[in-house]
């Protein structure tokens, strides 16, 4: 009984640290955001991360990446073309669609935002070791492993 009553109060705990570190990501998100157009919004810099990461899709696969809805994505991408962040391109498996992708400028942004934040992070975690930053990316990935599992 003990080791279940552990196990609750272990999970609360993590729950807890979830929540607040998912409270301080989409903080994050909204200044990287900002960083690279003041106004973008913070979906419109995981759209862009994700073209750069990713290569190029469509709006609808955006959409259903972020939970978002299809007027919300085509929102977002009319003010990240006016800023000459993404273009469109034909769909090459099917002519009546198109793609986005990231320009040339946007990527740039991008990577510059990226740099500033690894940058921050070192300065951050300036008194942790290698090993145990890499320890927490496996714990994170064995979470994130474990949630993604369909049972």
């Amino acid at each position: 009984m003990a080791d279940d009553d552990d196990r609750s109060e272990a999970i609360r705990a993590l729950e807890r640290e979830l929540s607040a570190t998912v409270r301080r990501i989409k903080r994050a998100i909204a200044t990287r955001a900002k960083m690279v157009h003041p106004d973008l919004a913070a979906a419109s810099w995981s759209m862009l991360a994700a073209l750069r990461d990713d290569g190029p899709q469509r709006s609808a696969d955006l959409a259903d990446r972020f939970s978002i809805d299809k007027g919300a994505v085509s929102r977002q991408v009319g003010t990240l073309e006016a800023l000459g962040l993404v273009a469109r391109e034909p769909d090459p498996d099917d002519g009546r669609a198109q793609l986005l992708r990231i320009t040339k400028e946007g990527a740039r942004r991008v990577d510059d935002v990226d740099a500033r934040r690894r940058q921050w992070y070192q300065g951050r975690l300036s008194e942790w070791g290698a090993d145990e930053i890499g320890q927490l990316a496996k714990i994170l990935g064995a979470y994130n492993q474990a949630l993604d599992r369909s049972d």
